[in-house]
């Protein structure tokens, strides 16, 4: 019993000093330094640093959290380290917290910001560096900070998920990944709970598409372990969808619906696959 305490112990070191050993010195850019101590938040601890909205991170598999200030003179930046279960769980919450990219060229990642934020994903980092005041004169800090930070993350095998959508049509940009409810409901309420059986294991994708005829709907695809998991996934979700979707057409494996505002959508079983489309315009 004494070595496995000893054994998880050892690795929960290690876990926390992978994050820590991240964290860039004093004077990374010349006159910075640490400012407070840094915070460590574990697993299913986040509550304790975002308000409202640590069940997103959760569901899409938060490990842990380090935030490092850093200050000169009256001015404060925070650089905050969101370890992730995979890549595609930190891709997850970088879609999710994007809305249009707006890329900085000189960071040596993806990653989307402005003079007040900077987020980057790489590996399975999802990264946030706020400058609290917006100054633009702190951008070029903020992307050294990131750097310095980026390249001491192993690069990781390439994210294939997005490959389920199909490019015909997609609206560029428009791209997001659901793993559960909290993710889903940015796009669509079917129901209450996880009614599509994700689990917080099962990655869906989703994306806007516009038709030949201007018409834009979003299109979701979830690709299930097996078929068994898939066909008990749409009978929950049959069961339990939210009275104010109206079914208009039903069959064996599809049935097709109207929402509370007239937009029609569909829902296909195809073996281990459910493809949903949602807010068509009628």
């Amino acid at each position: 019993m004494k070595i496995i305490l000893t054994i998880l112990l050892l690795l929960m070191l290690a876990i926390t000093s992978s994050s820590n050993e991240l964290i860039p010195p004093d004077n990374f850019v010349q006159g910075w330094l640490k400012f407070d101590k840094m915070l460590t938040f574990k697993k299913n601890a986040l509550d304790g640093h975002i308000d409202g909205g640590a069940e997103l991170f959760y569901e899409f598999g938060f490990e842990d959290l380090v935030v490092q200030r850093y200050k000169k003179d009256n001015t404060e930046i925070a650089l905050e380290l969101y370890r992730m279960e995979s890549p595609e769980s930190a891709l997850g919450i970088y879609l999710n917290k994007c809305t249009t990219e707006t890329p900085l060229k000189e960071v040596h990642a993806r990653n989307t910001g402005d003079a007040f934020q900077l987020v980057i994903l790489k590996g399975c980092y999802y990264i946030q560096i706020n400058n609290f005041d917006g100054n633009e004169k702190i951008v070029p800090v903020m992307i050294a900070l990131a750097n310095l930070v980026i390249n001491k993350i192993p690069a990781e095998r390439k994210i294939t998920l997005l490959q389920n959508l199909p490019r015909e049509d997609l609206i560029k940009g428009t791209e997001l990944l659901i793993r559960g409810p909290y993710s889903l409901q940015k796009i669509f309420t079917f129901g209450e709970g996880d009614v599509l059986q994700l689990n917080r294991t099962i990655f869906g994708v989703a994306g806007d598409y516009k038709d030949k005829k201007g018409k834009t709907y979003t299109l979701i695809v979830i690709s299930y372990p097996d078929s068994n998991a898939a066909r008990s996934a749409y009978g929950n979700l049959l069961a339990h969808l939210d009275l104010y979707i109206k079914i208009i057409d039903k069959k064996d494996n599809s049935f097709r619906f109207k929402d509370f505002q007239n937009k029609s959508g569909s829902v296909e079983l195809k073996e281990k696959i459910i493809t949903l489309i949602v807010g068509l315009q009628p």
